[in-house]
């Protein structure tokens, strides 16, 4: 087998070294390590408060053993909504949440009152 060794950062690490630009929207979808990207970005949702598109599906999230909830816990922690994309369904709870994936992959985190 081939290995390619790639050298890895954190959002956070990223925003610091370009001088903390304003940052409007982040895009996440990275088969099932979006849990690890959140947290990696903590330090840039705490102060700009993007708005984050992101890919939330149980199958890829288990796969990094990140509990499908702990989005609510970002949302919670950043002040947060949770919205389903496309219609813009609010997601306010665990249970609601549950649902929405059934059938949603895509979601929303907009800035507002949190969850």
């Amino acid at each position: 087998a081939r290995v390619i060794k790639v050298t890895v950062s954190t959002v956070d690490e990223e925003w610091r070294a370009l001088a903390r630009p304003r940052v409007s929207v982040i895009k996440i979808d990275v088969e099932g390590a979006e849990g690890g990207v959140l947290d990696g970005a903590s330090e840039l949702l705490g102060a700009e408060q993007p708005a984050v598109v992101i890919e939330w599906h149980q199958p890829y999230l288990s796969r990094f053993g990140t509990p499908p909830d702990s989005i609510l816990q970002v949302a919670h922690r950043f002040g947060y909504r949770l919205f389903t994309i496309p219609g813009g369904v609010p997601v306010a709870d665990g249970a609601a949440l549950t649902v929405q994936m059934l059938s949603c992959q895509n979601f929303l985190l907009v800035p507002g009152e949190g969850q």
